[in-house]
């Protein structure tokens, strides 16, 4: 009974074959329960007069597809695996919603390369690669290399002037991170922000303190420097500062200030030959003294920081920092819309 059954099913499928140029056969052979020989062979699946899906072997090449409206899926253990759904891939999901969507418990994608990129995403209008996790101390996108973890590039040719090679916001926190680095961080451009300050483990109770400091801020591209000094017998002190000094520093500023004692002391000559001279009315007076000077080597030349400018048309009516002036968080020049759910 099992063998006549098994021979009704071999002679079903066999006469559903569409046979192209080569003749397809069938042959039993021991431990094969059916095999299709032929250099353009069909499996067609109907449903009535209309096919649903075909299997066929092309010239070696191996097609499987549904020709209606219909899913491809791909099952193991009765749990659906991958889905294709019209030109919407899901992996982990059968209801895909972008081109490639992929669900996970633990890492939904995993890229490794050897000579290039672990994972290259490319996009003309939206986001090439686009990481999503919604659990404690994960990440949406984490990237590792012996080089560069995480590349960003814009287009050069672009003439957006708010073009950003890698962004990062942070949404719902007043205490997160938009970017956060451990580390030494290398910038080459300008550096632009609302506000600064250094942040270290507090000197006098370190396990249980921070202890935080502003950021010196000019409108100049200004640099500072200083140190203390005494008079000779003659009231007379010469401070000689770096070689590279002048090179690198123009339109100085002078402050003296006299210390233990009730003096006077003046600049006497200065700055030639990058260094200048004090005089003191008395002698052996010590004096802490201050300079500050304007940035002039070629990159600031070119790229000096204007103290005022009228902002783009794109960011008329728009702040950097809306909550600050009672405006909501859509008003900010670089709002955008938050890309969390599914």
């Amino acid at each position: 009974m099992k063998i006549n059954t098994c021979l009704a099913a071999i002679l079903l499928i066999i006469s559903y074959l569409k046979i192209a140029s080569q003749p397809a056969t069938h042959i039993v052979k021991e431990n094969e329960a059916l095999r299709i020989e032929g250099n353009d062979s069909w499996i067609s699946f109907y449903r009535g007069n209309i096919i649903d899906g075909f299997l066929q072997n092309y010239h070696g090449n191996i097609y499987l597809g549904s020709m209606g409206s219909g899913d491809l899926g791909f099952y193991t253990a009765g749990t659906p695996r991958m889905t294709i759904k019209g030109n919407l891939i899901g992996i982990g999901t059968s209801s895909p919603l972008y081109k490639m969507h992929v669900e996970a418990y633990s890492r939904a994608i995993y890229g490794k390369s050897d000579s290039e990129f672990g994972i290259y995403g490319h996009s003309e209008n939206l986001v090439g690669v686009f990481g999503y996790s919604n659990a404690s101390n994960s990440a949406g996108i984490n990237g590792q290399s012996a080089y560069i973890g995480v590349q960003g590039l814009t287009n050069s040719n672009s003439s957006d002037v708010d073009r950003q090679a890698i962004r990062g916001e942070n949404y719902g926190s007043s205490t997160g991170w938009a970017g956060y680095f451990s580390g030494n961080v290398g910038v080459s451009g300008t550096l632009s922000k609302g506000a600064g300050s250094f942040k270290i483990d507090h000197p006098l109770d370190p396990e249980n303190k921070y202890l935080y400091h502003s950021f010196v801020e000019s409108p100049d591209m200004k640099n500072l420097y200083d140190g203390i000094i005494t008079t000779d017998e003659k009231g007379e002190a010469e401070v000689i500062l770096p070689d590279w000094f002048m090179t690198l520093n123009k339109d100085f500023r002078y402050q003296l200030t006299v210390i233990n004692q009730f003096a006077q002391a003046i600049i006497a000559q200065k700055i030639e030959n990058n260094r200048f001279r004090i005089k003191s009315n008395l002698p052996n007076v010590e004096v802490s003294w201050m300079i500050t000077g304007i940035r002039q080597d070629p990159y600031a030349e070119q790229h000096r920081i204007p103290v005022e400018e009228n902002k783009p048309a794109t960011a008329v009516g728009k702040y950097l920092h809306p909550d600050v002036y009672g405006q909501p968080m859509e008003k900010a020049v670089d709002y955008q819309k938050p890309i969390l759910k599914k």
